[in-house]
């Protein structure tokens, strides 16, 4: 009689092959559930924005800053230069804007808050410093 010997090692070794990938993507979709039920992946775009709203509002002072200096804009307030660079933010990034929800007197109030940081002298200073170099330019 003959006999057969029927090799499964290789079918054996496809199956735990295949038994392994089904695993490794069932644990991925685990985790993934896991991340959205903490709000992982929504705290890490809040973060995202929330930087690039940040770098928008300090630049919004130093535009309004800069535009003060070169005399490309007047203004006698405090409320006026946070009105421009309220306008700045809103106009540089509006995607950000509609992802908080934030209102424009939010955004004037941001904008008003970073003053002190990016402005050491406040704006008062800036407006005498902008009227002493507009007094000393020579008349053309």
């Amino acid at each position: 009689m003959n006999e057969f010997v029927i090799d499964f090692a290789p079918i054996m070794e496809a199956l735990v092959s295949l038994l392994t990938a089904v695993l490794l993507a069932l644990a991925c979709l685990c985790i993934n559930w896991v991340r959205g039920k903490l709000g992982l992946d929504r705290m890490a775009k809040d973060d995202a924005v929330r930087g690039y709203l940040d770098a928008s509002i300090r630049s919004a002072v130093k535009y309004t800053a800069s535009k003060v200096m070169d005399g490309q804009t007047t203004i006698s307030t405090r409320n006026e230069f946070v009105s421009i660079g309220a306008q700045y933010v809103l106009d540089a990034v509006p995607d950000a804007i509609g992802h908080f929800g934030l209102s424009q007197a939010r955004i004037s109030r941001l904008v008003e808050a970073r003053i002190s940081d990016e402005l050491p002298q406040g704006v008062t200073g800036l407006l005498a410093k902008a009227k002493e170099v507009k007094a000393n330019e020579p008349d053309t």
